[in-house]
């Protein structure tokens, strides 16, 4: 996936992000899947960025933001202190 995020058409980036939203918070949380969630951010559309931050940054039901839930984990604070401090 990531090599696809990098090297490949524009419909397949697309399509990988929006494969993405909506679970890219327990993606960011998984050992590999962080590192397409890291590269997607990169590689992504400006309006597919938007949807995969805007996400991050969403408070959940349990009043906890996405970004406090990425600082807390071991996989998601390394890509996220990179793009988000």
């Amino acid at each position: 996936m990531q090599f696809v995020l990098e090297n490949g058409p524009e419909d397949d980036r697309n399509y990988i992000v929006s494969l993405m939203n909506g679970n890219i918070l327990d993606m960011a949380r998984h050992k590999f899947a962080s590192n397409v969630c890291e590269k997607a951010i990169v590689m992504a559309t400006p309006d597919g960025r938007h949807l995969l931050v805007e996400e991050i940054l969403s408070v959940g039901p349990d009043g906890v933001s996405g970004v406090e839930t990425m600082m807390k984990d071991q996989f998601a604070s390394t890509w996220y202190s990179f793009y988000f401090e």
